[in-house]
């Protein structure tokens, strides 16, 4: 993570404090290199996509790669473990850091065709291997051989959902809001 740009909203509700947003949301993000990042998002991934390989992306500046590995495992309705070797020391950063680029899921099988259409295109260096989806339905985040989070799958969709089931509260039947909330955060559905 070379500037390490934060979210600071995702941040501070990650960590629970009161954070100036005024001053951390002022930060511009920093593009070394217009034109590889082109190539990466436009030439290489519409590479992969017209053959098959992208199973999911989402774009990494909106929120950091906490926020949208978590979207994508409570879209999947799946656990995940997040690994952060590689990504630096600083595990706040490394989560939380709005650089550009996007978070992609493959399949294992087409791992190194995957590799192979970066490759093609100069843009390998800039992928990392990030996370695993798993069957348990828990998001774990570790960095090198320390546990850094292990939160219940269900804990993280009910704090994601609270402020649509509050809207939905008002605007609609409250038991019905209450009754879609249960089944959103159910993990055996």
């Amino acid at each position: 993570v070379e500037h390490e740009q934060a979210g600071a909203l995702d941040l501070a509700a990650e960590i629970g404090e009161l954070v100036d947003h005024r001053l951390l949301a002022v930060v511009a993000v920093q593009v070394d290199d217009a034109h590889l990042l082109a190539d990466f998002q436009q030439v290489a991934l519409g590479e992969a996509r017209d053959a098959g390989l992208l199973q999911a992306w989402h774009d990494r500046s909106d929120g950091g790669l906490y926020v949208d590995t978590l979207e994508m495992a409570l879209a999947g309705h799946c656990g995940l473990d997040l690994v952060l070797d590689g990504w630096g020391e600083n595990a706040l950063a490394a989560l939380f850091n709005e650089e550009l680029g996007v978070l992609v899921q493959i399949r294992s099988a087409d791992r190194d065709a995957f590799l192979a259409v970066l490759e093609r295109h100069g843009v390998a260096s800039l992928a990392h291997r990030v996370a695993t989806p798993i069957t348990a339905m828990r998001v774990r985040v570790r960095l090198g051989d320390t546990l850094l989070s292990d939160r219940p799958w269900a804990e993280l969709m009910q704090a994601w959902s609270q402020t649509s089931h509050a809207l939905q509260r008002r605007r609609d039947n409250p038991a019905s809001a209450d009754e879609e909330l249960a089944a959103r955060c159910d993990v055996s559905d």
